[in-house]
């Protein structure tokens, strides 16, 4: 009996001493995203509450929460205690979800979940730039630097002006499927004039999202006309558009190169010039003749008027 109770003394006093022993170990300067592309990947670990030297091991595994079977990185690392150190690259190479395991020698671990990815690319083109009111457009996407298994999808964006600011709506979404865009829609733009589109990846696990450049195409109708200029051997013809009543659609502005280029009807210029002629005309003559009047009343005033004869006896 009293073997037993002073076991039972002897566990309560040794236990809080255990617990004291157990460490704490936190994970640093791992960012959630990481690129395969982007380097060397190295995580800091704080080591807190060791009451002595051990070694740290750090063990990676391709999933959230490091569960399942992981992969030892590096080899342990010595420490003297508690403090600072940096471990091994958690870079593969292999893009998707992932995870850190650190444990210490002497008791304690932590987890952190990261995700490596790939930078992507996407571009688009139609297959012309110049459409009628009528036609439908079918843009084309191209998604290149992913995962040959990259999903996701791909929005279209179509704006008003030629700079991909101004008036924006959605034309339509493809999905992404083993990194291959599906061409799954047409859209039919019915207002004419200078319109820009553009492209954006959504990314997924193992790719980053990206947008394309802004690109330009026309609509011709009533009132617009639409022409190529002659094609030299440095540059792509690229099309110019002649607005008849400029103000009847949003005028169109003009981008950086590759542009569409936007010019008033040489009719409408004239026109102005001549209106504006007119009324110079008649302000100047309304002036002369102003000056006129007032001349002849200034000269009206400074003659002087006759003197009257004086009266006098009629001679005999």
């Amino acid at each position: 009996m009293l073997a037993t109770v002073l076991a039972v003394v002897l566990a309560l006093v040794l236990l809080p001493a255990q617990a004291a022993l157990a460490a704490s170990l936190t994970i640093n300067n791992l960012p959630p995203v990481s690129y395969v592309d982007g380097g060397a990947a190295r995580p800091s670990v704080r080591l807190g509450g060791a009451s002595g030297p051990g070694t740290l091991t750090f063990t990676r595994y391709d999933a959230y929460g490091c569960s399942g079977g992981g992969q030892l990185i590096g080899t342990p690392l010595p420490v003297t205690g508690n403090g600072t150190s940096t471990g091994p690259d958690v870079n593969n190479n292999a893009a998707g979800r992932h995870s850190l395991k650190v444990d210490f020698s002497g008791g304690g671990s932590a987890c952190a979940n990261f995700n490596l990815k790939r930078r992507t690319q996407i571009s688009v083109s139609l297959p012309k730039q110049i459409f009628d009111k009528d036609e439908r457009i079918e843009p084309a996407a191209t998604l290149s630097g992913a995962t040959s298994d990259a999903g996701g999808s791909v929005t279209y964006s179509r704006w008003n002006n030629g700079s991909c600011d101004r008036g924006g709506g959605t034309m339509g979404i493809s999905e992404v499927s083993n990194g291959r865009v599906a061409r799954t829609f047409n859209y039919q733009d019915g207002r004419s004039g200078v319109h820009s589109y553009q492209v954006t990846y959504s990314g997924d696990d193992k790719n980053e999202q990206s947008k394309s450049p802004c690109r330009q195409y026309a609509v011709s109708g009533a009132g617009v006309t639409l022409t190529l200029p002659p094609a030299s051997a440095t540059a792509s013809p690229e099309p110019s558009v002649t607005l008849e009543n400029p103000f009847a659609n949003d005028s169109p502005s003009i981008s950086d190169a590759p542009a569409l280029v936007v010019a008033k009807h040489s009719d409408d210029t004239f026109g102005v010039f001549r209106i504006v002629l007119i009324l110079l005309v008649l302000i100047a003559v309304g002036t002369l003749v102003y000056l006129f009047v007032n001349a002849r009343r200034n000269r009206g005033r400074e003659e002087p008027e006759a003197e009257p004869e004086p009266e006098g006896e009629m001679p005999y």
